[in-house]
């Protein structure tokens, strides 16, 4: 395994097929050609915390010579964050949560089933679930959109791989909760749980995580199961309460496009 960290190794096992990983020694740099956009998709990854900023810097320019954003991820450390105060950059830490056993599905609620998108106009919505969700996050409509959009098709793409797959509930034609698993026979990464505000607080994270892991654990019954979670979040309680241990906290540095 490339990464000591396991939210980098299932970061790495939800972009199979779409992203490169080149270890340059002290650093890994991670690309995604066909999404130039997704910061996260488009980083250097330090394997320690010894590296300086002005040094981090000039290694994600070469890396990325084309980027307007830089993001910093570390493999299995945690750095000392206090250098990139007041210089424009976002820190996010992330609970990295496992389980190893499938937990216990709780009935789907009245009125909804639960199914993986299966036409072009299924797709369609859940880019619209998506957007509505980082809308409300206060990202940009128009450029979240073309984001998504990139996002999805690549998702379909590793479905019809067979690399995972991707489920929603659904009331009549329209998704209001929806989550992606991607997995191995070592790791099942469970990615990008949104539930539609008019739906919230109803149960639908745990029935998803409960019948999604089922389908996830019945394919690779021996794996460890991963979700990321922001680090003490409202999400990151639903998952606890489902059975998920906290593993580890992992730790980026953003400065968004100017």
């Amino acid at each position: 395994m490339m990464f000591r960290s396991l939210g980098l190794a299932t970061d790495a096992l939800v972009m199979s097929g779409l992203s490169t990983f080149e270890d340059r020694g002290d650093h890994i740099v991670q690309t995604t050609p066909d999404e130039p956009d997704f910061w996260f998709g488009n980083c250097v990854i330090l394997k320690d915390d010894r590296t300086t900023l002005q040094k981090a810097e000039t290694l994600f320019s070469i890396a990325h010579p084309k980027a307007q954003h830089v993001c910093l991820q570390w493999d299995g450390v945690e750095p000392n964050v206090s250098r990139f105060e007041g210089l424009g950059y976002e820190i996010e830490r992330d609970d990295v949560l496992t389980l190893r056993h499938a937990i216990r599905a709780p009935e789907l609620p009245a009125g909804l089933s639960l199914r993986p998108p299966q036409s072009d106009e299924d797709w369609r919505s859940l880019v619209d679930l998506g957007l509505e969700v980082a809308v409300e996050d206060g990202h940009d409509p128009v450029l979240h959109a073309e984001y998504l959009v990139k996002r999805y098709a690549n998702r379909r793409v590793q479905v019809s791989r067979g690399l995972g797959q991707w489920f929603a509930l659904w009331a009549g034609d329209v998704p209001v909760s929806s989550m992606g698993v991607l997995l191995n026979r070592e790791l099942i990464r469970f990615q990008d749980v949104q539930t539609r505000a008019s739906y919230r607080r109803r149960g639908l994270c745990a029935a998803l995580l409960g019948h999604v892991g089922g389908w996830a654990f019945g394919k690779a019954p021996d794996a460890t199961a991963v979700i990321v979670a922001e680090a003490e979040g409202d999400a990151g309680r639903i998952y606890r309460r489902a059975g998920f241990g906290l593993h580890e906290t992992v730790t980026a540095a953003l400065k968004r496009p100017q």
